[in-house]
């Protein structure tokens, strides 16, 4: 009776091992899918989107001129933008109107999918500048 008992045992935890072994092989799987993926978003935003982006976007005085365009140009390059009106300091306390602009992925897990951010300037306190590098911050492996 011992030795069935112990061989149902060994069964047993030969069974757990070995769901533990696959266990642990499809998550490394699932995390190196997810490292490719952005790594894939970060070259394709380096090499695509973000110099059509620069080249495209327009500002008067902090504010984007031209957001139709910059909507068809996401469109084409299958990402998502979203432009948001603000303000920033200007002369005596005041606040002055500007433009900010997300650039997303799609393809990038929510929250975490944001590959540019352009930020509205008013011209007296200095140009707008443009992003001289996509912004993705990946999960580790």
């Amino acid at each position: 009776m011992g030795r069935i008992i112990g061989a149902v045992v060994a069964v047993v935890v030969g069974i757990a091992c070995i769901g533990e072994y696959f266990g642990e092989k499809s998550e490394a799987r699932a995390k190196q899918q997810q490292y490719d993926r952005y790594a894939a978003a970060q070259q394709r935003c380096e090499a695509q989107v973000r110099p059509r982006f620069n080249q495209t976007i327009k500002w008067d005085d902090g504010k984007i001129t031209n957001p139709d365009e910059l909507n068809a140009l996401a469109s084409e390059l299958r990402v998502e933008i979203e432009i948001m009106s603000t303000t920033s300091p200007g002369p005596n306390r005041t606040r002055v109107p500007t433009s900010n602009m997300f650039v997303r992925d799609p393809t990038l897990p929510e929250y975490q999918d944001s590959v540019l951010f352009y930020g509205g300037t008013p011209d007296r306190l200095g140009s707008t500048t443009l992003p001289d590098e996509c912004s993705l911050s990946r999960p580790p492996l």
